[in-house]
């Protein structure tokens, strides 16, 4: 699979956020333009960070507004994929020589006609991913590893967004993104789109149009959705009161939601969340730049999110009611031990436990020895334990994906150490 002609992942709606750019204070302005550096990287560097591929398509998909949304497509190769198929047409060879037997033969059809029968699109199950950053930073380049490992082992088509982040743009630009590629993932089930607002008439339409020119379509009845960090809040917001997931598709459809370390509870800034009591009083990094994004990304949140919203359920997720959260959801939460969220995480597991989410249907991962965001680093910044431990995460990630749910091949989960565990029960009291 070859990367489309489109080289780069440029941020949505150019022109009205070049003006907005100009119009940050300075202090802003440079450190914006260093963290968006990152999504000017080529699609074609996943040839190095995913040699294994498939490498992405890279197209654009209309809004609600006038802004388009940058995507990357990661579709499966057809081995994969097919296996199951093979299996169905050995079964259905077997019933018609069967009928072959007992019946009448049937006419041999003519090779003209064959040729020009069009071969039919290979559906397929879709995972829908976001990136983290914390709403200021990030790109679909370090989601590459993980859909297209996803997309080999899974045979779904992963599409993961470029969403608008802030300063130029404010809450609720990311939820809307998300909500309008959601939307054209199951806008696939009308035929003519005769029936949808334009808008979504046109998004879902782009989308058809891409999958179509690779032969394949979507399969709505094998949806799943990941994200990571702020990404992880885009995943679950999509699941909560009043959501897509809830409103469009059918009585009884699990949807996994893959969350890593989630971003759930926002009034709270950075800053401000307790530290776990077993990280490092410093932690040591591997890379100068990863150093320097978190140094330049200090202070950045509330350029995206005004205080006055950190409350709403869109903005802070981990805030609804669990009796509200779509109720087919398969959730797996992975939580890193040296990570300022993962005691949030924690104690939203925990809410929802007491309202009936038992680990048949919410499954908490606890990672040892890990900082924030360890999944998405390249490998080069890891230590051997952190290697070790992502890839343990992505097989269970991939295990869940292929099951269809978090509790049939669930290994044993986990579990956070006695001295994490009784600081967790502390601050919940």
């Amino acid at each position: 699979m070859s990367a489309s002609s489109s080289t780069t992942s440029l941020p949505p709606s150019s022109k009205s956020s070049l003006s907005k750019f100009v119009s940050l204070p300075f202090g802003l302005q440079w450190r914006t333009a260093a963290l968006r550096a990152q999504r000017l990287v080529p699609s074609q560097v996943t040839y190095l960070t995913s040699p294994l591929g498939p490498h992405p398509i890279t197209t654009e998909l209309p809004s609600r507004g006038t802004h388009k949304i940058p995507v990357w497509i990661f579709i499966p190769p057809k081995a994969k994929e097919t296996k199951e198929m093979n299996a169905k047409s050995k079964e259905n060879t077997k019933a018609d020589e069967s009928a072959s037997q007992s019946g009448p033969t049937r006419p041999i059809p003519d090779r003209k006609d064959t040729k020009k029968a069009k071969k039919p699109l290979r559906e397929l199950g879709v995972n829908l991913d976001f990136h983290g950053g914390g709403f200021t930073t990030g790109a679909c380049t370090e989601q590459a590893p993980f859909c297209a490992l996803l997309a080999r082992e899974t045979g779904r088509i992963i599409i993961t967004v470029d969403y608008r982040l802030g300063p130029i743009d404010k809450y609720p630009a990311a939820v809307e993104d998300a909500e309008d590629v959601l939307r054209a993932i199951l806008d696939q089930e009308y035929e003519e789109f005769t029936s949808l607002p334009k808008p979504q008439r046109k998004a879902a339409q782009a989308l058809r149009h891409e999958l179509t020119k690779e032969k394949v379509s979507i399969d709505r009845s094998k949806l799943s959705i990941s994200g990571f960090s702020s990404g992880g809040n885009l995943a679950l917001g999509l699941a909560v009161p009043d959501s897509l997931l809830t409103n469009r598709l059918p009585e009884g459809q699990k949807v996994p939601l893959l969350l890593f370390y989630p971003s759930l509870d926002a009034r709270l800034l950075p800053h401000e969340r307790p530290l776990p009591p077993t990280m490092p009083v410093r932690q040591e990094s591997t890379s100068s730049v990863l150093t320097l994004t978190t140094s330049l990304m200090s202070g950045m949140s509330e350029s995206y999110l005004p205080a006055a919203n950190r409350g709403e359920i869109k903005a802070s997720p981990g805030l609804a009611d669990p009796d509200s959260v779509y109720k087919y959801a398969q959730i797996l939460l992975v939580n890193a031990e040296w990570d300022s969220l993962a005691l949030q995480g924690r104690e939203w597991a925990e809410k929802m436990r007491a309202k009936g989410w038992t680990e048949d249907r919410l499954e908490m991962w606890e990672s040892t020895q890990v900082k924030h965001g360890w999944t998405q680093f390249p490998q080069s910044w890891l230590v051997e334990g952190e290697v070790v431990e992502r890839d343990k995460v992505f097989k269970r990630c991939i295990e869940v994906l292929n099951d269809g749910s978090v509790h049939s091949t669930a290994q044993t989960a986990n579990k956070p150490d006695a001295e994490t565990a009784a600081f967790a029960k502390t601050q919940a009291e």
